[in-house]
């Protein structure tokens, strides 16, 4: 009867763990556990790595879809592999080129916005192409969830290690191990994940032809965009919820979500405009 009670208990708690808590987000930090593949990005798109070391958190930002499905080991291929390829494929052919042109130019220049998917009509490119795009998603996928399993309660990581449930006292307050390696991680993992990113493009030869794709004014507007949005809603969530701690996380997730749907309005503007322009200009010849 003991053991039997303690199955069912493991397997409630780990229901439980796969459902949306008022945890805090930190999500870019998962980017961090693929940057070691970054030598083979000729073979596997590294945005398609980083977008889906990414993707099993999009529950939290867009509760339509099913976070527990993106934490599954099934969900890796029923959710996580369809949505991480189409967000790449839109991230490819929209926001690429849009997004480059936020950044200062000394990561334009050693930068290659041009779109990856192939433009040839040799079948076997096109295969290789897009295998290299579902072995990068479904791979950066794996690596959030084996993450997770160690940061987050009553999965299989924090059984394996139960010196991870256990408590220390932190501020007088006992918090659980995997909770302190889950922020500590995010703590050291997002200046880290900077300071990889200027060491991996100092390394990329510029192209001093390349000009420059934006304006101060462009940047100025995004960067008020950035700080504003999560300004607004947090003042607005911090009036509706008693815990500053939930607070934040809620802040986060909505914050998230107005942002993203920001970007890909932002980027779909810079890109018939972009293109409009050339067109005037042909017009008035």
């Amino acid at each position: 009867m003991g053991v039997r009670h303690s199955r069912t208990y493991g397997a409630h708690l780990r229901r439980q763990s796969l459902k949306p808590h008022h945890d805090v987000p930190f999500t870019p930090t998962h980017v961090l556990a693929v940057t070691p593949l970054w030598p083979l990005r000729d073979r596997l798109p590294f945005a398609a790595l980083a977008i889906g070391a990414m993707v099993p958190d999009v529950g939290l930002f867009f509760p339509i879809i099913d976070y527990a499905q993106g934490h599954s080991p099934a969900g890796l291929f029923t959710a996580c592999l369809p949505i991480g390829a189409a967000i790449f494929l839109l991230f490819d052919t929209v926001m690429r080129r849009p997004l480059a042109a936020l950044l200062p130019m000394w990561f334009q220049k050693r930068l290659d916005v041009a779109p990856r998917i192939p433009t040839t009509q040799r079948p076997a490119t096109h295969l290789a192409y897009y295998a290299g795009l579902i072995v990068a998603v479904v791979f950066g996928a794996f690596t959030h969830q084996c993450w997770d399993a160690f940061t987050h309660q009553g999965r299989w990581g924090t059984e394996l290690v139960p010196a991870l449930n256990e408590t220390v006292a932190i501020g007088g307050r006992a918090i659980p191990r995997f909770k302190v390696l889950q922020y500590g991680c995010t703590l050291a993992g997002l200046p880290l994940l900077a300071i990889l990113a200027l060491v991996f493009f100092a390394r990329i030869p510029p192209n001093e032809s390349a000009s420059d794709a934006g304006s101060f004014r462009l940047r100025l507007l995004a960067a008020l965009a950035a700080c504003a949005t999560p300004l607004l809603v947090g003042a607005y969530v911090v009036s509706t919820h008693a815990s500053y701690y939930r607070a934040l996380g809620v802040t986060i997730r909505l914050s998230g979500a107005i942002l993203f749907l920001l970007c890909i309005s932002y980027c779909v503007g810079f890109q018939l405009l972009t293109r409009v322009e050339p067109l005037q200009h042909r017009a008035d010849r």
